[in-house]
Parts: C-alpha cells; sequence; structure tokens
C-alpha cells in the first residue's frame, strides 16, 4: 500500500468522523446496550479508514452458487434430455455449512471427468440435484473462505458441458441476495433465565436470515429491533446496485500505460424489477462431452470514482476504472446509475439539509461539489451494508434459449 500525505489522511479522518457521529445520531432513541454496538461499529470505522481507505468495517461473506431450475418450462423439465449440464471445476467451497443452513438443497455436485475447450481433460462437478455450489480459489491461507470487501472483484468458476455436438445456447441470470445475522439468547426452558457458559457469559445462538425478508416476528428476541427493519432491507438493495456483473475483461496489463486500464469490458443488463443482472452465452460446434467456460465476471467496486468519473484529469478517482473511459460501457454504467440511484446512493444530512444524489449529479461528476456528494452517498451505502448485511449470495440460474 502507498503512503498517504497528511492531507490525505486528515481528510479521511474528517470523513470517518462525519459518519461516525452521522451513526451516533441516528441511534440516539435506541437502548444503551444498542449505542454501545453502535459506538464500537463507529470506532472500527475510523481506524478501517486510516489504514487502507475503505469505508466498509465488516467483510460481507459470500456464496457463489448456481440453480439450473429456473422455471417449469425451462431446465426443469428437461433436466435429463438437455443437451447440455452445468459444472464447476475448482477445489475449495466457500463458506459451505453456512450456505447449507439457509438452504440444504444446494450440494457440492459429484466429479466427472471431461475434455477441455483448449485440450486435454479436467475434473469438473456436476449437479446431483438442480443446485450446485460453485467453487472458489483458495485465499492466503489455503482455505477455501473468501470474505469480500469493496474492491473485490473475479470471475464466478461457471462452465457449460455439451452432452452432444451442436450449438450451445443459454440465458445467464445473476441475482445478489443479502443474509442478516441475528442473535438470540438461549433460554433455560424451566427457569427462563438466559444460559451462560462456565466463565459466566451470556449466550447466545446465531440465525441466518434473508436480509429482504426479515419481518417483526422473525427479528423479535435478537439484537434487532422492528423499527430498523426497513435499513437493513434498505441496505441490501445498496448491497445489489453496488456489485456489477461483466462479460469480458479488460485490460489490466503491466505492459498498458496504467492511465489506460480498465478492469471489465460488455456489462451485463440490469434489470430492474427484481434487481437481477442477465448475460448471453453461446457456444457454434460445442463437441460432444466437452466443458466451455462461460464467463461471468463481478466486481464490488471501491470508491465511486471508478464507475462515474469520464477520466482521472482532476486525480480524484482512486483505482482503476470499472470500464474503459470514453467508451460505449461507460455510457452504459453511467445509465445504470442514474436509472439505480436510489439503490446506490444514501441520502444523508449535511448543514441540516438533506442530499439526495440526482441525475445532475451522476451527469456532471467531475465538479467538485458534485463528485463529494457522489461520493459521500455510496459511502454511506457501503457502511449500512457494513452494518445490516453480514453475508450475501450470488446465485447463477441458465435458462436453455
Amino acid at each position: 500500500m502507498s503512503e498517504r500525505t497528511v492531507s490525505e489522511n486528515n481528510k479521511m479522518w474528517e470523513a470517518a468522523e462525519k459518519i461516525a457521529e452521522q451513526v451516533v445520531a441516528e441511534k440516539k432513541a435506541e437502548s444503551e446496550e444498542e449505542r454501545r454496538k453502535q459506538k464500537k461499529r463507529a470506532i472500527k470505522l475510523v481506524l478501517m479508514m486510516i489504514l487502507i481507505a475503505l469505508i466498509m468495517i465488516f467483510a460481507s461473506i459470500a456464496w457463489f452458487a448456481m440453480n439450473k431450475a429456473v422455471t417449469a418450462d425451462t431446465m426443469a423439465i428437461e433436466a435429463n434430455g438437455s443437451s447440455f449440464d452445468i459444472a464447476t471445476k475448482k477445489e475449495k467451497v466457500s463458506y459451505k455449512d453456512r450456505l447449507l443452513e439457509v438452504d440444504s438443497e444446494y450440494n457440492e455436485g459429484t466429479k466427472h471427468t471431461y475434455n477441455n475447450e483448449d485440450g486435454g481433460e479436467s475434473d469438473y462437478y456436476i449437479p446431483t440435484t438442480s443446485k450446485l455450489i460453485l467453487r472458489c480459489d483458495a485465499n492466503s491461507k489455503g482455505e477455501g473462505d473468501k470474505d469480500i470487501l469493496p474492491g473485490g472483484y473475479g470471475e464466478l468458476d461457471l462452465y457449460m458441458i455439451a452432452k452432444k455436438a451442436g450449438t450451445l445456447n443459454a440465458r445467464i441470470n445473476v441475482k445478489v441476495t443479502g443474509f442478516t445475522a441475528l442473535e438470540f439468547p438461549v433460554v433455560d426452558e424451566e427457569t427462563g433465565e438466559q444460559k451462560t457458559d462456565a466463565q459466566g457469559n451470556k449466550l447466545y445462538v446465531t440465525e441466518l436470515k434473508k436480509t429482504s425478508e426479515l419481518t417483526t416476528e422473525k427479528v423479535r428476541g435478537s439484537q434487532l429491533e422492528g423499527k430498523d427493519l426497513n435499513v437493513y432491507k434498505q441496505a441490501e438493495k445498496y448491497l445489489c446496485g453496488h456489485i456489477l456483473f461483466f462479460k469480458d475483461e479488460g485490460d489490466t496489463s503491466s505492459g498498458t500505460p496504467e492511465e489506460n486500464r480498465y478492469y471489465y469490458k460488455t456489462p451485463a443488463a440490469f434489470n430492474t424489477a427484481d434487481m437481477s443482472w442477465t448475460l448471453e452465452f453461446g457456444k457454434e460446434n460445442a463437441a460432444e462431452n466437452t466443458a466451455y467456460k462461460v464467463p461471468v465476471r463481478w466486481m464490488w467496486t471501491n470508491t465511486l470514482g471508478q464507475m462515474a468519473l469520464p477520466n482521472n484529469a482532476d486525480d480524484k478517482r482512486k483505482g482503476y476504472p470499472v470500464v474503459e473511459d470514453g467508451s460505449a460501457d461507460h455510457d452504459t454504467v453511467v445509465k445504470y446509475l442514474k436509472d439505480n440511484k436510489q439503490n446506490i446512493f444514501k441520502p444523508y444530512t449535511e448543514a441540516g439539509s438533506t442530499i439526495t444524489v440526482d441525475n445532475e449529479m451522476i451527469d456532471n461528476p467531475t465538479d467538485g461539489d458534485n463528485f463529494r456528494k457522489l461520493s459521500d452517498g455510496y459511502n454511506y451505502a457501503d457502511f449500512d451494508i457494513g452494518t445490516c448485511v453480514n453475508y450475501f449470495m450470488i446465485e447463477v440460474s441458465v435458462e436453455k434459449k
């Protein structure tokens, strides 16, 4: 990590203090226990910004999964007679136990050997039901579990295996689903008192619930109060709004001038009705019993400038842009920001006024005041994600075309 100037650190400190003050102010009416938790979160945020300049205070943990039974008239009805199957290849399974806790139908698949599209053979895992857990690279510790932060990006380990020679055509649908960890006290059935361990610490049991499906009844007795449900549900929408999907790789090669590097090309089509993404996949002259890579790439953009700025002339952008400057892909991303701004930028209070991002700000991000408001709205949304969403699933559905 490059060293930062005193001025930059001061700015980050001021921004952190501002967010911490906002969080504390919004929680004044809550219990002493909740205020204590919120203060702890705010302190963590300040430290995180000084060290790595990230607004997120917690890692949101991700699962990558595939469900090929989309509707009754697509893959589900042709499970045995389909011209292709779905597979994953890598060895590691990320947070398998947690995923099975929320949906026991997902499975790791069974190992089979198939031809690779570029020659040779490899082992692939195909589902024994309609739901398959996609695999991932190991992290630095050699484990399968990977925590995802803003700035995270990667490619899903998804393949289509041709069962017979011919053309492969499919529509790939991708959706992000958030989960919140609720802590419930472990109560002694006889006394009605909360149990403790040998050291006298109160015991709790953690249950994962879909954030979008939280209700007053489901959270009763946990650390979450019913009056906060809308905040949590909106945080999941912010998560969905901040993770983008693409088909093709960009150019981050060391041989390319740094000012010309970018991550991806060909953004997936976004469906505003259910906040999902769609990509098309096609392969002509597919060979029988051969596995073909299905390109699905994702990125949780670290900063707003990586998406909104048309260039880095004013040195406002931190990190490479998501897509190439001046390209049609950039126009697509800007349109995405405008069409979905309510689920990307959080309104916030400044000098007694509510700041809400509008299209004029997005169209003119190089203006200093606009850029500050856009960045603050984006960062406040990231803060809510880190506070309210503990896990999320990237679920891929495949429809035969």
